[in-house]
């Protein structure tokens, strides 16, 4: 059995990285598990959120409580990592073992915050060790980005360090930035596994969550209701047609005044994934039957134009990865830059 601990920074990606690796290890035939020893009281509901997005991701019939055994708060969680030290490792050992049970491979997702958080990063060291896991860290580009930032981790961790991912950096650059960052970590001794792009794809939110945040109403909703939105559009004003502006972007949600049925008719002439209506006026009969026809989720708003874009920003802010079609996009990344060399290397260790 191999055991790859995934940890970050900061936020960088690792619930995402856990899934993706696990699928394509799924698709080569290893039986994959996932672990997460200990997750903080105080974010308790995401951590929840990626259980079951993991679950349904790696397709885990494991209990919630397996997966994750353990809800701490920060301070007895220091006490437990200072204080009875020993008694921590033998528990999390015996939680291991409870679910590494018939696997061959266990993915084991830290709790973030390493180097920024002095109990993370010791909950990073104690738990690899415990469980005898490769550790991968997450990290999030900028340009400033430097090993540096590692040193320590790289002296505590030795030979469990297995690499570094650094994810979100700038996609029209990301070749000058990969080598950049490359020669970085390879003069410090510390392996980089890849640079990940930033993916717009990947910052969407659906037409559901859009909903919930807009607080608006959906007077539509058809099945398309759960896809990504990756863009927005405004309404133009004008009284000329809209198609041509319209068609400059795809997949998006286009906000409309409500008065501007003209403008409403053309947006749906283009691909449009979400039609936003202000000001609390209802679609007209013509625009009524051209969503129906085209099976566009519609959503009204009380608020005005303005209102709603604030609302907008706030929603793709919020935007989480739990998501299967976001999953899918991420795997594309995962098989274009990331360098699998050094994990299959580890990971046919088991068999």
């Amino acid at each position: 059995m191999v055991t790859v601990y995934v940890d970050s920074v900061d936020t960088a990606g690792k619930t995402a990285f856990c899934a993706g690796l696990g699928r394509r290890l799924i698709r080569r035939g290893k039986t994959v598990g996932f672990f997460m020893p200990l997750k903080y009281s105080r974010l308790d509901g995401d951590a929840q959120t990626s259980i079951e997005f993991l679950k349904e991701a790696l397709d885990l019939t494991d209990a919630d409580d397996k997966i994750a055994p353990a809800t701490v708060s920060t301070e007895n969680l220091w006490k437990d990592l200072t204080e009875d030290t020993q008694g921590f490792i033998q528990r999390t050992k015996k939680d291991f073992a409870s679910i590494a049970k018939n696997k061959e491979v266990i993915l084991v997702e830290g709790l973030g915050g390493m180097v920024i958080d002095n109990v993370s990063t010791l909950a990073c060291y104690t738990v690899s060790e415990a469980i005898n896991g490769k550790v991968i860290v997450m990290l999030r580009y900028s340009p400033d980005l430097a090993p540096e930032l590692l040193a320590r981790v790289q002296r505590e961790l030795g030979e469990r360090l297995l690499g570094v991912v650094v994810n979100l950096a700038p996609e029209s650059r990301i070749e000058s930035v990969t080598q950049v960052i490359s020669d970085r970590f390879d003069a410090s001794g510390i392996r980089l596994l890849g640079v990940l792009p930033e993916e717009r794809g990947l910052l969407g939110v659906t037409v559901e969550e859009l909903a919930e945040v807009l607080g608006g109403e959906m007077v539509v909703k058809p099945a398309s209701a759960n896809i990504l939105i990756e863009d927005v559009m405004i309404g133009a004003m004008t009284m000329d047609s809209g198609r041509d502006y319209f068609n400059r972007k795809q997949r998006k949600a286009v906000i409309v005044r409500g008065d501007r049925a003209d403008m409403q008719l053309a947006a749906l002439d283009t691909s449009t994934s979400c039609l936003i209506i202000t000001d609390n006026i209802r679609p007209l009969d013509p625009v009524m039957s051209r969503v129906i026809q085209k099976q566009v989720p519609v959503i009204v708003s009380e608020k005005d134009t303005a209102a709603v874009i604030a609302d907008f920003e706030k929603a793709f802010s919020q935007a989480s990865f739990d998501n299967i079609g976001k999953l899918n996009k991420f795997e594309q990344l995962l098989e274009q830059y990331l360098d699998f060399s050094s994990i299959d290397i580890i990971l046919n260790q088991a068999g």
